[in-house]
């Protein structure tokens, strides 16, 4: 007997489709973007800047139009391969949903304190009106709100029993018989996205210092601990994924790595005050001096309870991911 698709799944794919077209018409955006700058009075104007942004805008818009082209065209194979009900259709929304729902929150969350700070904070130059920043940033809160709802629905959603009944097709249902936690997923999703990171760190200008043990990094040992260190939390959340037990704990290994480096940068004086100020010479233009030490405290808060977090969600769900991994493949 054919398998009847829900309503659910149907809406879901159409969804992915739709925003799935938005991203693509976005990465052609920005590719155009990159081949206007690359014309020479492009070039000339920015060599004009008093101060050189810390990324090539040619290389951020190339970089960034690749990125958005592979996730619309998963998208787009993924809600085909929802709308036909194949596994992998499925496990695609569930990679969806933990991405979604990981980035959105962290997105939220890094808005809405954006919008307090820039309420009570003073600017020199009146235009644009301080009412329409704070308006544009808690509007952006509310549009990742949204996606983080989205995300967690497909979570919850696609590790319903009746949904994953639809899915279960010739072969067994194997190791989705006991899924893996959403906890875990968010983290797991997380971590890969560190991979994302890699070219923004390797194309900034002038070169992002890298950190090991609270020492200071610069050049191409910089990049090579940065890529080491990203490499570690993608290959974690690739564990992860595929459940093996022993990314669990490499990954509460790599959090714990985090504060622990986190906590040795800031325990030396002025550190990461200076970092901040350098971040605000080369990409926060226009901002007041007074900003930087508004940020300091911020920074530090949400380093800390993000670790945290993950800490938390790793730790609570170390049973139900225990017995996902042995379940019968």
């Amino acid at each position: 007997m054919a398998v009847v698709r829900s309503g659910g799944v149907t809406a879901s794919a159409i969804i992915a489709l739709l925003g799935s077209a938005l991203t693509g018409a976005m990465a052609l955006l920005m590719l155009v973007s990159a081949a206007v700058l690359s014309r020479p009075d492009a070039r000339e104007a920015m060599a004009r800047q008093p101060q050189a942004p810390p990324v090539s805008p040619v290389a951020m818009s190339i970089g960034m139009g690749v990125v958005l082209l592979v996730f619309a065209a998963w998208g787009i194979v993924g809600a085909v391969g929802l709308m036909r009900l194949r596994r992998w259709g499925r496990a695609s929304f569930l990679a969806f949903g933990g991405m979604l729902a990981a980035f959105g929150a962290l997105n939220v969350v890094g808005s809405l304190l954006a919008a307090a700070l820039m309420s009570s904070m003073p600017f020199p130059d009146p235009q644009p009106p301080r009412g329409l920043l704070t308006g544009i940033v808690v509007a952006m809160a509310l549009v990742s709100l949204a996606v983080c709802g989205l995300g967690a629905w497909w979570l919850i959603f696609f590790n319903r029993r009746d949904v994953k009944a639809q899915f279960a097709d010739s072969l067994a249902v194997g190791s989705d018989r006991v899924p893996i936690p959403m906890r875990v997923l968010l983290v797991a999703w997380l971590f890969v996205g560190a991979a994302f990171a890699a070219p923004l760190a390797l194309a900034s200008q002038p070169p992002l210092p890298a950190f090991i043990l609270g020492f200071e990094l610069h050049g191409w040992t910089a990049w090579l601990v940065m890529l080491c260190q990203l490499g570690v939390a993608v290959v974690a959340g690739v564990g992860l994924l595929r459940r093996r037990f022993g990314a669990h704990a490499l990954a509460i290994g790599v959090v714990l790595y985090g504060i622990l480096n986190f906590l040795l940068v800031v325990a030396v004086p002025g550190r990461l005050t200076r970092l901040l100020t350098m971040y605000q010479s080369t990409s926060a233009q226009g901002l007041p001096p007074t900003f930087v030490d508004s940020m300091l405290p911020l920074v530090i808060a949400m380093g800390l309870g993000a670790n945290v977090v993950f800490i938390a969600l790793l730790g609570s769900a170390r049973g139900a991911y225990r017995r996902a991994c042995l379940a019968p493949r």
